[in-house]
């Protein structure tokens, strides 16, 4: 519902989730168990104990970010998958599409980074009002001076984005 942008179906589910959670005590246990785990590099382990537990707290940023540190470790193919989520789920945290923006612009998607800084930055001007974040506009004008250096191989001409 988050990836599709159905707020009040999100609302719901994380209600629903919440309200027969059979492990809202247990979190810190559960946390401090999937820790123990990566520390001691038994990733697929915590993979499993993470795929457990993460459906009963979708909106807990340090699952997320455990599962993401598993996941590197385990199979680095799969990360992406782990970014899109977060990124959808924490939408108004602009941390999360910057990761993902991040990752694209390393596979060199570069047209999926632009249009990804481009949703952080609204987001972040969404939250923060005009408190412009630097980061997100440097990783916009990379790309932009990217794209540039491909246009001009491609026709000779000198093009100027700046």
């Amino acid at each position: 519902a988050s990836r599709l942008g159905i707020k009040e179906k999100r609302k719901f589910i994380l209600k629903k989730l919440k309200e027969g959670n059979p492990y809202i005590n247990d979190l810190e246990a559960i946390q401090s168990q999937i820790k123990k785990k990566i520390s001691e590099k038994k990733f697929k382990g915590a993979l499993i104990d993470l795929d457990k537990f993460l459906p009963h707290f979708p909106d807990n940023e340090s699952l997320h970010k455990l599962k993401y540190v598993a996941t590197k470790a385990q199979s680095p193919t799969n990360i992406e998958n782990i970014l899109i989520d977060s990124a959808a789920i924490f939408k108004y945290n602009p941390k999360y599409s910057v990761d993902y923006g991040l990752y694209l612009m390393e596979t060199g998607k570069l047209y999926e980074a632009l249009s990804t800084f481009r949703r952080a930055f609204l987001v972040s001007l969404l939250i923060t009002g005009f408190n412009v974040d630097e980061e997100i506009l440097f990783f916009i004008r990379l790309i932009y001076n990217q794209q540039q250096r491909f246009a001009c191989e491609r026709c000779g001409r000198k093009r100027n984005f700046f």
